[in-house]
Formats: structure tokens, sequence, C-alpha cells
């Protein structure tokens, strides 16, 4: 996956979540986050987006 041709560097899902790298986020936080938005019955564009940017964080932390 790239950005404007550039590949992802490791930093890029954190300053994506918007907190920095040294603050380490569990997984269980974002599963929580992504419950409640789950639960939501009108979903905006940008909650969908968020969304996605939680399952793609969900799966790089599992990994």
């Amino acid at each position: 996956m790239s950005f404007y041709g550039q590949p992802i560097q490791k930093g890029a899902l954190h300053r994506d979540l918007g907190i920095s790298q040294k603050k380490k986020i569990p997984v269980s936080t974002i599963s929580k986050m992504l419950n409640t938005l789950k639960k939501k019955k009108n979903k905006t564009t940008q909650d969908v987006k968020e969304e996605k940017r939680l399952i793609f964080a969900k799966n790089a932390k599992t990994k």
C-alpha cells in the first residue's frame, strides 16, 4: 500500500491515528472504538473512513 507512490513507513500507522509512536495503543482499545462505530445507526462517510482505518490498525497490530 502506498500513498502518492511512497511506501508507508512504520510510523505512518501511528501518524494516521493521530498518536505518537511512543504511546502504544492496546488492541483492546482499538476493538472498543471499532465496536462503538459498528453500533452506530446513521454512519457518516467520516465514520466509515474511521472504521476502515481502525480495522487496518488492528490488523497491523495483531500480525
